[in-house]
């Protein structure tokens, strides 16, 4: 239980449903962060402000784009 809510509100899960293309979405109302993982697997992650979600959100981006290397 995420601050005594679960998931997405209906609002944010309507977007998240909707836009499938939509790798992480921030729902305020019930401070959780939702990351779509491959093969359709759903995470959960619980935060205390939109400033921690922001941070995370930031950090999967960083890891998601390949790193250049010299030669």
């Amino acid at each position: 239980m995420m601050n005594g809510k679960t998931g997405l509100c209906k609002d944010c899960r309507k977007a998240f449903n909707r836009y499938i293309t939509l790798d992480h979405v921030y729902c305020g109302h019930n401070q959780v962060l939702v990351l779509r993982r491959i093969y359709g697997i759903v995470d959960y992650v619980p935060v205390q402000s939109t400033d921690e979600a922001m941070e995370i959100m930031r950090d999967i981006n960083q890891l998601d784009q390949p790193v250049a290397a010299s030669a």
